[in-house]
């Protein structure tokens, strides 16, 4: 069954063709204080596709669904318009694509309900226009409680990038690129993971899942664990081989965390609140940022699903 501690809210229907799209729609939801539900983040190990994604729309009670020429060769985002429809849902759909049409089956299905034109891709810029339509149906939950990987804790950490990032050295944007640029492994894990937050770099999905690739394929096993966890089809990495890599690595974290990176320096907080390569402690120190890598870590590192089309 879905996780009912998470409060599920927002189902988010997507072709897996607008990936990139959703997932940041997400994130600048999830920032406001509303809990998105997402596939594949949100489908628990070994659980089926089709039954884990009918228990999202069951707890959620509103589905935005995003628009574009794509959703016309999708049959799962007709299958969960159709239930959600059948559990009188409040469905929003976000108009992505300027002058697309539907295939007359999602006009049907979509032509009594409201919808929200974001062609420029701007999310930010249109998303009081969200809020206000769901606003009826949900209020923002405390936005500390976001569980995304990309979580309103990681705002507040790229936040003090945004902060320093004229400054020289491990928390510097453009040496942190160059660094990258000439094959550092950690700087392409510690930029992927700028990019990936949405919040510094016109943030792009696709670029932080090529640099999670680049350390990955050179052994950064925390970049390969994300990376599944973003990309399941990818290899993964077992619990405690994880755990004996970040052990071996600590003093790695501690070099990136001691020049004020606030991505290093909420890994090493991550590390401490599970356990994971350290013995396990919520002292003060580390408090400001646990939660920062994917929460659903503490246990056992799942099994990829089937991927959707």
């Amino acid at each position: 069954m879905s996780d009912s501690s998470k409060n599920y809210q927002i189902f988010i229907s997507h072709s897996s063709k607008d990936r990139d799209f959703a997932w940041d729609l997400s994130v600048n939801l999830e920032r406001e204080g509303f809990n998105c539900w997402i596939a594949p983040r949100d489908i628990p190990a070994g659980r089926k596709y089709e039954l884990a994604i009918m228990e999202g729309i069951d707890t959620c009670p509103v589905m935005v669904v995003v628009c574009s020429s794509n959703i016309n060769d999708s049959d799962y985002v007709m299958d969960e318009i159709n239930a959600a429809k059948r559990r009188d849902k409040l469905i929003i759909s976000v108009f992505t694509e300027k002058g697309f049409s539907f295939s007359p089956v999602y006009e049907f299905l979509l032509s009594r309900y409201q919808w929200i034109e974001i062609w420029d891709g701007d999310i930010k810029a249109h998303l009081d226009k969200i809020i206000t339509a769901v606003s009826n149906e949900i209020k923002p939950i405390c936005k500390s409680n976001s569980h995304s990987f990309r979580t309103t804790t990681e705002a507040g950490a790229i936040a003090s990038v945004q902060s320093v990032n004229t400054d020289g050295g491990l928390n510097n944007v453009d040496s942190i690129r160059k660094m990258a640029a000439k094959g550092d492994t950690w700087s392409q894990y510690i930029l992927a993971r700028m990019y990936g937050s949405g919040y510094i770099l016109n943030g792009s999905y696709s670029e932080a899942v090529k640099l999670y690739k680049l350390a990955s394929s050179k052994g950064h096993l925390m970049a390969r664990s994300v990376l599944h966890s973003l990309v399941p089809s990818e290899e993964d990495v077992t619990d405690d081989d994880l755990g004996q890599w970040l052990e071996k690595n600590y003093d790695k974290f501690l070099i990136w965390a001691d020049e004020d990176n606030p991505i290093a320096q909420c890994d090493i907080g991550w590390m401490y609140q599970y356990g994971k390569g350290r013995k396990q402690s919520y002292k003060p120190k580390s408090a400001d940022c646990i939660g920062y890598i994917i929460p659903e870590r503490s246990g056992p590192i799942p099994s990829a699903p089937v991927r959707r089309h």
